[in-house]
């Protein structure tokens, strides 16, 4: 054990009140406890300017959910961009387990298979965003909290303006999350959500990131 010699990129996904942020914590202070240095950044966000686009996005008291799907997609991306060139680059750079809530799987969930964006749009869009000196950053692993919509939503209670989209609207989130686990096995592992069990949850993650990191 000990410090990564390289960094990784490690992101937890899921539909709202998944229990990322948790989950991230748990995660964060193991890896600690055992001489990984981490840290925790989150999208839409992270950065000045990521921040500023958070507010625009998820801020349910300014801006309503009539929002254009396509100004998501490409407020999202713009965040992206800042955050990985910004944040997660250096700190990759430095050896650093980067510990991220959400990432551009979010972005196909929501903005593709919730509000039905094209998937090419989307891939050809994040592509670019993610690309820097003709490298892509696709994170090392992903894990996917499979909540049921309704006690997620219910998790919730409205706290930002996509929790207070319809219940059909995060079921095809949902299902979304699903097939894409399904296209990517190898990049994205699937843990069911257990309610009252967060240790449970941390366990199971801990497992693949473990096995991702090389250590017992």
């Amino acid at each position: 054990m000990g410090k990564s010699e390289m960094g990784k990129y490690i992101v937890i996904e899921g539909g709202e009140g998944c229990g990322k942020s948790s989950q991230l914590e748990l995660l964060s202070k193991y890896l600690k406890r055992n001489g990984f240095e981490t840290i925790i950044v989150r999208e839409p966000g992270g950065t000045e300017i990521g921040d500023l686009i958070r507010r625009i996005l998820l801020k349910k008291d300014e801006y309503r959910p009539e929002m254009d799907p396509k100004t998501e997609l490409f407020l999202y991306q713009a965040s992206r961009v800042e955050l990985i060139k910004n944040q997660i680059i250096p700190y990759l750079n430095k050896g650093y387990v980067v510990l991220s809530d959400r990432s551009f799987y979010s972005t196909m969930a929501y903005q593709g298979f919730g509000s039905g964006l094209h998937f090419n749009v989307i891939k050809i869009t994040t592509d670019f965003a993610i690309s820097f000196d003709n490298k892509a950053y696709y994170p090392d692993l992903s894990i996917f909290i499979d909540i049921n919509p309704e006690l997620g939503l219910k998790m919730e209670k409205g706290a930002n303006r996509f929790s207070e989209k319809s219940l059909e609207f995060h079921r095809s989130v949902n299902q979304g999350y699903r097939k894409i686990a399904d296209m990517y096995p190898d990049r994205i592992k699937v843990i069911h959500y257990i309610e009252g069990e967060k240790e449970e949850m941390h366990l199971k993650i801990l497992g693949y990131v473990k096995h991702l990191l090389n250590f017992k």
